[in-house]
């Protein structure tokens, strides 16, 4: 996101011992990141690779991914959403905040509902509605963002 840099120096100030690390599987991806945050303090990026997503860091208190479980459903499949949420498990974060297409199938394509099959979630320990205009776009199945104790 655009607004992440600018972010990232006000938690430098704010925050003691903040580190942010942006993790992807496509090298070039990792790339166009590095560009958005030239200057930013505290960024670290990290090449992971799926389905086991090998190379995501350990001991963080909160992994937060917007779209990136549909992205991979979208891409690879669902074992590869599925392998990331076991990924984060293992990595000991305390906090996860995932994003969440409400109401959606996990057979359609790029739509991931953590509620339905295979991943039945229970519910979250917050819910955030309406970060994006996707329902203002006539989006079946906006986005929202669950956030988990891991």
């Amino acid at each position: 996101a655009k607004w992440m840099p600018s972010l990232l120096s006000l938690l430098d100030f704010e925050v003691r011992g903040f580190r942010y690390y942006c993790g992807d599987d496509d090298p070039k991806a990792i790339e166009s990141f590095k560009a958005n945050f030239k200057g930013a303090a505290l960024a670290s990026f990290v090449l992971v690779h799926g389905p086991q997503y090998n190379g995501i860091p350990w001991n963080m208190d909160l992994i937060f991914s917007l779209y990136g479980l549909q992205r991979y459903q979208k891409e690879h499949g669902i074992q590869y959403a599925w392998g990331l949420i076991k990924a984060i498990r293992k990595t000991n974060a305390k906090w996860m905040i995932l994003g969440n297409s409400q109401g959606g199938e996990n057979l359609d394509p790029g739509v991931i509902n953590l509620k339905n099959m295979p991943f039945n979630f229970a519910e979250a320990g917050k819910v955030v509605r309406n970060i994006t205009d996707e329902a203002d776009r006539g989006i079946a199945h906006p986005l929202q963002l669950l956030f988990y104790r891991v």
